[in-house]
């Protein structure tokens, strides 16, 4: 934790695996805001963020606990396969019939240091905002060693307090970074417009991806910020940014309300 707000951080989720750890004391030492959790991984995974103790049973009884709690559930790694001695990978099938969880990890960078399949999950979530399915999506480090920490985060807008990020995150207000910062996001009328910067580190042009149904690229543009007009069609569009050093950045779709269905309602 000591690691983590020397990083920036403000707030840490812990979700231990198989037991419990109350976090209080580990809080208060190190200054920053803890939140309890677990990572259910009998279906290898879904991240309990929220809850109070460890969780047995499905899947959907698991995230059905989690909301009965209080918490919410993020859907880990949808991209990671199962491999001789760890647990078994969720079945995409089993994803997706899966209701009442709030977003799925875009990005999990844990999954390119040494494990099978892939970190990066943007088709996943394409798939189902196709579909009128809202789901968010978040960007996470898994750390299990010392090289995961600080690859991937969810820049939050809120108040540094559970309450804070649980209103945040089921409401979209957050976006996914392994590097990059929003300075600025405004959709105005039709005009959507963003732009972007890399903190200490010395930026190129950011190619911008504004990326729509089915995953198209519906237009692409270089520098520190990006504009596109919708027409009013569009099911939904997000944005990709990706800088020259290779940080990128996601945001939340801007999407036809009559259209869509939260997953967590």
């Amino acid at each position: 934790m000591e690691k983590y707000k020397e990083a920036g951080y403000d707030v840490v989720a812990v979700l231990t695996q198989g037991e419990f750890i109350h976090t209080e004391k580990i809080a208060a030492a190190s200054g920053i805001c803890t939140i309890d959790g677990m990572e259910y991984i009998e279906e290898d995974g879904i991240l309990c963020v929220g809850v109070d103790s460890v969780l047995q049973g499905s899947p959907q009884e698991i995230i059905d606990q989690v909301a009965r709690q209080g918490g919410f559930s993020v859907v880990a790694h949808p991209h990671w396969e199962s491999e001789p001695g760890l647990p078994m990978a969720m079945p995409r099938s089993h994803l997706d019939s899966l209701s009442g969880y709030v977003g799925i990890e875009i990005m999990n960078p844990a999954i390119f240091r040494g494990f099978a399949g892939s970190g990066l999950a943007t088709d996943v979530w394409d798939e189902f905002l196709s579909q009128g399915k809202l789901v968010w999506g978040f960007g996470n480090d898994d750390f299990h060693v010392w090289p995961n920490l600080d690859r991937a985060w969810n820049m939050v807008h809120c108040e540094p307090t559970f309450t804070g990020v649980k209103a945040a995150v089921t409401e979209g207000r957050f976006y996914a970074s392994t590097g990059l910062r929003l300075e600025g996001f405004e959709l105005d009328g039709l005009e959507l417009n963003l732009a972007v910067n890399g903190g200490k580190s010395t930026l190129g042009p950011v190619r911008f991806r504004f990326v729509g149904e089915n995953g198209a690229v519906l237009q692409e543009s270089s520098g520190d910020s990006a504009g596109y007009t919708l027409d009013g069609s569009e099911l939904y569009v997000r944005v990709e940014a990706q800088a020259e050093h290779g940080a990128m950045l996601w945001t939340q779709p801007v999407y036809d309300e009559e259209r869509f269905t939260p997953m967590w309602s």
